[in-house]
C-alpha cells in the first residue's frame, strides 16, 4: 500500500503548486478539514464547506455550501491557491467551472476505509507541505487499526446493527449498502441489518421492527441535532425494536462516525466496545 502512495505523490507532484506557495486553501469535507487542522495547517485554511464543523474553530471559516451543492461565486471569491475536495463534491457543474477558471484542485478519494483515510492524510499532508505531521498522524492511526482489528477478533458474533442518520431537518432516514454507515459498521465488526436496497431511506416503523437490529445507533450532526435525535430514542418505531427494548439506542456525532476522518477509527472501535458491553 505505502509504495502505491508513495508512487501516486510522484504521479500528481507535477500537478500541484509548490507547498511553499500554497497560503489559502478551501476544504470541501468535514473529513478533509479535520485533517488540515491535525496537520497544524488552520493559518491557511480560508474556506470549507458546511458539513465542516469540527474542530469548533472550523464554524468560523467562510463557507461555500453544502459539499454536494457548492457555490462556484462562493469559492471563487476566496482567491484560494489550493482546493482540497473527495470524489462526492459537487455539483459537476460547478466543479467545472471552477477547472475553467484554473483553479487548483487536489481532487480525493471518498474514504470507506482505514487505508484510504490514511491515504488521504499522505496526499493532504504532502500537498500542504505538512509530511512529518501527516508521517505521525498515520503511524498514530495505524496503531489504532492494529488495537481495532484485534477487538473485532474478540467479538464472539458479530451484532446486527441499523444506522439511522438523523438530518438536522427532516425524517430520519435508514442507511443501506453502499454507505459511510454501512462501511463503518462492517469495520466496527457489525453486520448492516438493511439489506435490501442502496443510499439511505426512510423506514416504517413496522419495517423497523421487522429487522430486529440488535443495535440502533443515531448518527446526528452537530449538537442541536443531537439533542433532537436523543427525543427519538423514545419513538415507537424504536423503541419497540429488539435493540429499543434490550436498551440498546446510542446517539453519536456523525461527522465523527460516518465522515471517514481521522476519528473514524476511534468511532468503529467505541462502535465495537458497545457491542461487548452489553
Amino acid at each position: 500500500m505505502m509504495k502505491y502512495i508513495l508512487l501516486l505523490l510522484l504521479l500528481i507532484t507535477p500537478h500541484l503548486l509548490k507547498a511553499a506557495e500554497i497560503n489559502r486553501v478551501i476544504t470541501i469535507g468535514g473529513a478533509v478539514t479535520e485533517i488540515a487542522y491535525l496537520l497544524g495547517a488552520e493559518s491557511t485554511l480560508v474556506g470549507s464547506d458546511t458539513t465542516s464543523y469540527f474542530p469548533p474553530s472550523a464554524e468560523k471559516l467562510s463557507k461555500v455550501g453544502y459539499q454536494r451543492a457548492l457555490s462556484a461565486e462562493g469559492i471563487l471569491s476566496l482567491e484560494a491557491d489550493l482546493i482540497i475536495l473527495n470524489e462526492e463534491a459537487g455539483p459537476p457543474s460547478v466543479l467545472a467551472q471552477l477547472k475553467s477558471a484554473n483553479q487548483k484542485i487536489l481532487n480525493l478519494k471518498a474514504a470507506r476505509s482505514a487505508e484510504d483515510i490514511i491515504e488521504n492524510i499522505i496526499l493532504i499532508g504532502h500537498a500542504l507541505g505538512k509530511q512529518k505531521a501527516a508521517a505521525s498522524l498515520v503511524e498514530n492511526m495505524q496503531e489504532q487499526k492494529k488495537m481495532l482489528e484485534a477487538k473485532v477478533k474478540e467479538t464472539e458474533t458479530p451484532p446486527n446493527v441499523m444506522i439511522i442518520h438523523q438530518h438536522v431537518s427532516g425524517a430520519p432516514m435508514a442507511a443501506g449498502k453502499q454507505t459511510a454507515a454501512n462501511s463503518i459498521i462492517g469495520l466496527s465488526g457489525g453486520i448492516n441489518v438493511v439489506d435490501g436496497y442502496s443510499g439511505y431511506k426512510q423506514l416504517t416503523p413496522e419495517a423497523i421492527i421487522s429487522m430486529s437490529p440488535d443495535f440502533i445507533i443515531i448518527a446526528a450532526p452537530r449538537a442541536e441535532s443531537i439533542n433532537d435525535a436523543s427525543k427519538q430514542t423514545n419513538h415507537d418505531m424504536f423503541k419497540n425494536t429488539s435493540a429499543g427494548q434490550a436498551g440498546r439506542i446510542f446517539i453519536m456525532d456523525a461527522l465523527e462516525l460516518l465522515g471517514y476522518g481521522p476519528r473514524s477509527i476511534k468511532a468503529a472501535i467505541k462502535l465495537n466496545k458497545l457491542y461487548n458491553s452489553l
